[in-house]
């Protein structure tokens, strides 16, 4: 599983299934082929985007680079 989804996982319930829309590619400033190459781990997101999805997921930026590390091992 990559960061971005581990993250996301983290965050969904049964009630709740994330559907990226038009205001989160807005607020991340990625496009939706971007964000689906980075989601399923085929690229990695630069600096300045992981920050930004942090900041839309409400979490620590450092949790993410954290579990990118724990990837790359």
């Amino acid at each position: 599983m990559t960061t971005i989804s581990e993250l996301i996982s983290k965050r969904e319930s049964v009630a709740f299934r994330f559907r990226p829309r038009r205001d989160f590619y807005v607020k991340v400033g990625i496009n939706r082929k971007r964000w689906g190459l980075i989601y399923r781990g085929d690229i990695e997101p630069v600096v300045s985007e992981l920050q930004r999805i942090a900041e839309f997921f409400k979490v620590d930026v450092t949790e993410l680079m954290d579990l990118k590390t724990k990837n790359h091992e």
